[in-house]
Protein backbone atom coordinates (compact mmCIF):
# COMPACT_ATOMS: atom_id res chain seq x y z
CA UNK A 1 0.00 0.00 0.00
CA UNK A 2 1.66 3.19 -1.50
CA UNK A 3 1.81 5.89 2.19
CA UNK A 4 -0.19 9.24 1.44
CA UNK A 5 2.04 12.48 0.52
CA UNK A 6 2.41 14.44 4.01
CA UNK A 7 3.67 17.92 3.94
CA UNK A 8 4.42 20.44 6.99
CA UNK A 9 4.15 24.24 6.66
CA UNK A 10 4.88 27.09 9.13
CA UNK A 11 6.80 29.86 9.94
CA UNK A 12 10.71 29.11 11.29
CA UNK A 13 11.23 27.29 14.06
CA UNK A 14 7.88 25.78 14.39
CA UNK A 15 8.62 22.29 14.59
CA UNK A 16 8.46 20.81 11.04
CA UNK A 17 11.71 19.43 10.62
CA UNK A 18 11.57 17.71 13.85
CA UNK A 19 7.73 16.21 13.46
CA UNK A 20 8.51 15.13 10.02
CA UNK A 21 11.86 13.37 10.81
CA UNK A 22 9.82 11.16 13.65
CA UNK A 23 6.68 10.55 11.60
CA UNK A 24 9.18 9.38 8.51
CA UNK A 25 10.59 7.14 11.84
CA UNK A 26 7.48 6.35 13.40
CA UNK A 27 5.18 5.35 9.94
CA UNK A 28 8.08 3.75 8.37
CA UNK A 29 8.56 6.07 5.08
CA UNK A 30 11.30 5.51 2.88
CA UNK A 31 10.59 9.09 1.11
CA UNK A 32 11.79 12.13 2.23
CA UNK A 33 12.46 16.03 1.65
CA UNK A 34 14.15 17.65 4.56
CA UNK A 35 14.52 21.33 4.16
CA UNK A 36 18.68 21.98 4.22
CA UNK A 37 17.34 26.38 3.39
CA UNK A 38 20.12 27.50 5.60
CA UNK A 39 22.84 25.62 4.07
CA UNK A 40 21.66 26.28 0.60
CA UNK A 41 21.76 30.24 1.84
CA UNK A 42 25.16 29.37 3.10
CA UNK A 43 26.46 27.75 0.03
CA UNK A 44 24.53 30.19 -2.59
CA UNK A 45 25.77 33.32 -1.06
CA UNK A 46 28.11 32.89 1.96
CA UNK A 47 26.41 34.63 4.48
CA UNK A 48 23.41 35.27 6.76
CA UNK A 49 19.78 34.37 5.57
CA UNK A 50 18.80 38.23 5.80
CA UNK A 51 21.86 39.64 4.03
CA UNK A 52 20.09 37.42 1.12
CA UNK A 53 16.94 38.77 0.63
CA UNK A 54 18.20 40.88 -2.53
CA UNK A 55 18.72 37.38 -3.94
CA UNK A 56 15.97 35.89 -2.80
CA UNK A 57 13.56 35.87 -6.07
CA UNK A 58 16.53 34.05 -7.97
CA UNK A 59 17.34 31.66 -4.80
CA UNK A 60 13.64 30.83 -4.23
CA UNK A 61 12.77 30.06 -8.10
CA UNK A 62 15.74 27.45 -7.48
CA UNK A 63 14.34 25.84 -4.66
CA UNK A 64 11.15 25.60 -5.71
CA UNK A 65 12.10 24.16 -9.12
CA UNK A 66 13.86 21.36 -7.17
CA UNK A 67 10.94 20.57 -4.91
CA UNK A 68 8.55 20.03 -7.40
CA UNK A 69 11.20 18.20 -9.41
CA UNK A 70 12.15 15.94 -6.57
CA UNK A 71 8.40 15.89 -5.04
CA UNK A 72 6.82 14.75 -8.63
CA UNK A 73 9.36 11.99 -9.16
CA UNK A 74 8.79 10.16 -5.49
CA UNK A 75 4.62 11.11 -5.45
CA UNK A 76 4.14 7.86 -6.08
CA UNK A 77 5.90 6.00 -3.27
CA UNK A 78 4.70 8.52 -0.88
CA UNK A 79 6.92 10.88 1.17
CA UNK A 80 7.34 13.18 3.82
CA UNK A 81 8.22 16.96 3.20
CA UNK A 82 8.53 19.76 5.68
CA UNK A 83 7.66 22.63 3.84
CA UNK A 84 5.49 22.65 1.13
CA UNK A 85 5.49 25.08 -2.24
CA UNK A 86 3.41 27.19 -0.39
CA UNK A 87 6.25 27.77 1.94
CA UNK A 88 8.57 28.95 -0.59
CA UNK A 89 5.67 31.28 -2.15
CA UNK A 90 5.38 33.01 1.25
CA UNK A 91 9.12 33.81 1.33
CA UNK A 92 9.28 34.56 -2.25
CA UNK A 93 6.08 37.03 -1.27
CA UNK A 94 7.76 38.69 1.89
CA UNK A 95 11.04 39.02 1.02
CA UNK A 96 11.39 39.80 -2.24
CA UNK A 97 12.31 43.23 -2.83
CA UNK A 98 9.58 44.57 -5.38
CA UNK A 99 6.51 44.72 -3.77
CA UNK A 100 4.91 44.61 -7.64
CA UNK A 101 2.83 41.20 -7.51
CA UNK A 102 2.84 41.59 -11.47
CA UNK A 103 5.75 41.37 -12.36
CA UNK A 104 6.22 38.24 -14.57
CA UNK A 105 8.39 35.97 -12.62
CA UNK A 106 5.90 36.29 -9.74
CA UNK A 107 2.97 35.49 -11.56
CA UNK A 108 4.89 32.68 -13.08
CA UNK A 109 6.17 31.42 -9.42
CA UNK A 110 2.82 31.14 -8.11
CA UNK A 111 1.10 29.66 -10.46
CA UNK A 112 4.08 27.01 -10.16
CA UNK A 113 4.04 26.90 -6.10
CA UNK A 114 -0.01 26.53 -6.02
CA UNK A 115 -0.67 24.18 -8.61
CA UNK A 116 1.89 21.91 -6.80
CA UNK A 117 0.56 22.24 -3.76
CA UNK A 118 -3.20 21.28 -4.59
CA UNK A 119 -1.91 18.76 -6.89
CA UNK A 120 1.14 17.27 -4.71
CA UNK A 121 0.51 16.46 -0.97
CA UNK A 122 -2.62 14.54 0.18
CA UNK A 123 -2.46 15.79 3.92
CA UNK A 124 -0.78 19.41 5.07
CA UNK A 125 -0.04 20.16 8.10
CA UNK A 126 0.28 23.89 9.29
CA UNK A 127 2.20 24.97 12.51
CA UNK A 128 1.51 28.06 14.54
CA UNK A 129 4.71 29.70 15.51
CA UNK A 130 6.62 28.65 18.75
CA UNK A 131 8.49 31.46 20.33
CA UNK A 132 11.79 31.32 22.14
CA UNK A 133 13.09 28.98 19.84
CA UNK A 134 16.74 29.17 19.23
CA UNK A 135 15.85 30.22 15.75
CA UNK A 136 14.89 33.77 17.83
CA UNK A 137 18.38 34.81 18.04
CA UNK A 138 19.29 34.67 14.47
CA UNK A 139 18.32 38.37 13.57
CA UNK A 140 16.68 40.76 15.48
CA UNK A 141 13.45 40.68 13.25
CA UNK A 142 12.77 36.76 12.96
CA UNK A 143 10.05 36.81 15.60
CA UNK A 144 8.29 39.26 13.68
CA UNK A 145 9.13 37.68 10.45
CA UNK A 146 7.96 33.92 11.62
CA UNK A 147 4.50 35.75 12.39
CA UNK A 148 4.11 37.24 8.82
CA UNK A 149 5.26 33.94 7.18
CA UNK A 150 2.83 32.09 9.24
CA UNK A 151 -0.09 34.25 8.27
CA UNK A 152 0.72 34.42 4.70
CA UNK A 153 0.87 30.91 4.60
CA UNK A 154 -2.40 30.68 6.25
CA UNK A 155 -4.02 32.90 3.69
CA UNK A 156 -2.61 30.82 0.68
CA UNK A 157 -3.97 27.77 2.01
CA UNK A 158 -7.24 28.64 1.92
CA UNK A 159 -6.75 29.62 -1.49
CA UNK A 160 -6.36 25.89 -2.23
CA UNK A 161 -9.47 23.77 -2.84
CA UNK A 162 -9.07 20.61 -1.32
CA UNK A 163 -9.06 22.79 2.55
CA UNK A 164 -10.65 19.79 4.37
CA UNK A 165 -6.82 18.11 4.45
CA UNK A 166 -5.28 20.54 5.79
CA UNK A 167 -4.87 20.45 9.75
CA UNK A 168 -3.75 23.53 11.59
CA UNK A 169 -1.90 22.22 14.57
CA UNK A 170 -1.26 25.16 17.77
CA UNK A 171 -0.73 22.46 20.10
CA UNK A 172 2.66 22.45 21.48
CA UNK A 173 3.26 18.64 22.04
CA UNK A 174 2.81 18.39 17.92
CA UNK A 175 4.30 14.79 17.31
CA UNK A 176 1.59 13.63 19.53
CA UNK A 177 -1.14 15.77 17.77
CA UNK A 178 -0.01 14.83 14.15
CA UNK A 179 0.66 10.71 15.36
CA UNK A 180 -2.58 10.49 16.49
CA UNK A 181 -4.63 12.42 13.40
CA UNK A 182 -2.05 9.95 10.77
CA UNK A 183 -3.43 7.38 12.90
CA UNK A 184 -6.81 7.92 12.62
CA UNK A 185 -6.40 7.87 8.58
CA UNK A 186 -5.29 4.86 8.69
CA UNK A 187 -1.65 5.18 8.62
CA UNK A 188 0.51 3.26 10.05
CA UNK A 189 4.08 1.29 9.89
CA UNK A 190 4.16 -1.61 7.43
Amino acid sequence: MVKPNIAFTGGQGSGKTTVAKYIIEKFGYDYFYINQTRLHITDYFGGNLYNAREHNRVFQNSLLSNKIEWEVTNKKFGFVTDRTTIDNLAYFMLYSNSEDTTYPDYIDYYDKAMTHTASCYDYIFCFSPLYNTPYDSLSPPHTLDKVKVYYTIMGLLEQIKFKNNIYYIQDLDRMQKVTKILSSLGIKKE
